[in-house]
């Protein structure tokens, strides 16, 4: 059985350890727990050495081409998790603990131009890489959602074809807890 990547990238006003940033560290402890807590969760590896299955499984942390700049060197946030499903992805991202550090993000990260994140399936027995998470976000931002990179806007199932999320499956979730945290 296949599983959903999604590698999210940001960009924070000042570096982490900024007070300004106070805020956003102390509530990755509280979204960690609950994406741990989600039955669709499978793995994760972020910045800060945050997560991981262990220090090299997710490869050398790399950022997509267009965050390489020093000026974006200290301010990089990135995740790359595995989830059983795109609807789970996404109620875990708008909804309990880490949608209501959503709904802060602009007080804790520039606003750009560009996605925020990828996503794209891998095999079962596949661990995505850094590497690999940032070859998908570049392949999207060139050429838009694809199977090769999607957005939950314009998913695709495991064959490669358009895919229309369950809303009714990610409301459930919501109001169950279960992908919700």
């Amino acid at each position: 059985m296949a599983r959903l990547a999604l590698m999210t990238v940001g960009i924070l006003h000042a570096p982490a350890d900024d007070p300004r940033e106070k805020g956003f560290m102390d509530r990755l402890d509280g979204v960690w727990e609950a994406a741990g807590e989600t039955p669709s969760f499978i793995a994760s590896d972020g910045f800060i050495g945050l997560g991981g299955l262990d220090p090299n499984a997710w490869g050398t942390y790399t950022t997509p081409s267009v965050f390489s700049t020093p000026e974006f060197a200290q301010r990089m946030a990135q995740t790359l998790t595995l989830w059983r499903d795109v609807e789970s992805a996404f109620a875990f991202a708008y909804q309990g603990v880490h949608g209501e550090a959503f709904g802060k993000r602009k007080e804790w990260f520039i606003k750009l131009d560009l996605p925020g994140y990828v996503a794209w399936w891998v095999e079962d027995d596949h661990t995505p890489t850094w590497q690999e998470g940032c070859e998908r976000y570049d392949h999207y931002l060139q050429k838009g959602s694809s199977p090769q990179g999607f957005d939950f806007k314009q998913s695709f199932d495991l064959q490669g074809q358009p895919l229309k999320m369950d809303r009714r499956g990610i409301l459930q979730q919501a109001l169950s807890g279960k992908g919700a945290a």
